[in-house]
């Protein structure tokens, strides 16, 4: 991974569990923390939702997103959140067009608890 930055895009919505968006971008911070150089970190991590701004987590917690980027950008690994919000963001045509156009292009794609 030596001189490259690979781009970590979290997806949450409503109502998302806050360990799950805090926990996956805890491994990365803690991953760039410990063993990338300061100067290129190995991970850069991005939340996103489909409206971008605040985003009210199912503690109460609201987090800062982005709008979802073109989802013909280069993503290395793709996280969807999940928690109790999930019932409501599957039914988010606008969500769900993102993840099925960014998916294919990314390297991975995985989801926390759901």
């Amino acid at each position: 991974m030596a001189g490259k930055t690979r781009s970590v895009v979290i997806v949450m919505y409503d109502n998302a569990l806050l360990l799950d968006v805090a926990s996956a971008m805890q491994v990365f911070a803690t991953y760039n923390m410990l063993l990338a150089s300061p100067e290129q970190p190995a991970y850069a991590v991005r939340v996103v939702s489909a409206g971008g701004g605040l985003v009210t987590t199912s503690a109460g917690l609201a987090l800062q997103t982005e709008a979802l980027p073109d989802p013909r950008q280069p993503i290395d690994t793709l996280i969807v959140c999940g928690g109790a919000g999930r019932h409501h963001a599957v039914r988010d045509d606008r969500l769900l067009s993102w993840v099925r156009a960014a998916a294919p292009q990314a390297r991975r794609v995985c989801s926390v608890c759901s």
